[in-house]
């Protein structure tokens, strides 16, 4: 895989309140991002250099949902999409077993830009993942 830069930028996308932030903050063991009940706390993309062991230094960006609304979010989207341009891997969190044009859209978009992707079912602790949404994740998008 050819990197953009020196660092492999890696994105986190998906729609609002899915825990993109906490995620991000989970990841770099720090307050990276600002995490509230509130959809559409992320305005503009949040980077975040880190160390993984056995990868080395990445830049992970956090981006706002992709399902914003208004004129404002309507930028948000936008600004997001960019990102999508920006990245050398992408994880797209999905929850609640909700998984349906917004995110294929997402992936059809990982897929035209050559980006690997994960799906990533969040807050796994409040309503598991369905098995029947597993599999069908599974056989579409198994590498």
């Amino acid at each position: 895989m050819k990197l953009k830069s020196q660092k492999p930028h890696i994105g986190i996308f998906g729609r609002r309140n899915y825990g993109k932030s906490s995620l991000i903050n989970t990841l770099s063991g720090q307050q990276t991002a600002i995490v509230a009940d509130h959809p559409g706390t992320t305005t503009d993309p949040v980077r975040k250099t880190m160390e993984i062991t056995g990868i080395g230094p990445v830049i992970l960006t956090d981006t706002a949902g992709i399902d914003d609304e208004g004129k404002v979010g309507e930028q948000r989207v936008l600004a997001t999409i960019r990102e999508i341009g920006r990245v050398d891997m992408a994880i797209l969190v999905i929850c609640e077993n909700r998984f349906d044009s917004i995110e294929e859209e997402l992936i059809l978009k990982f897929q035209r830009y050559s980006i690997p992707f994960l799906i990533l079912h969040h807050k796994s602790d409040i309503q598991p993942l369905d098995a029947g949404l597993s599999e069908k994740l599974s056989r579409r998008y198994r590498a």
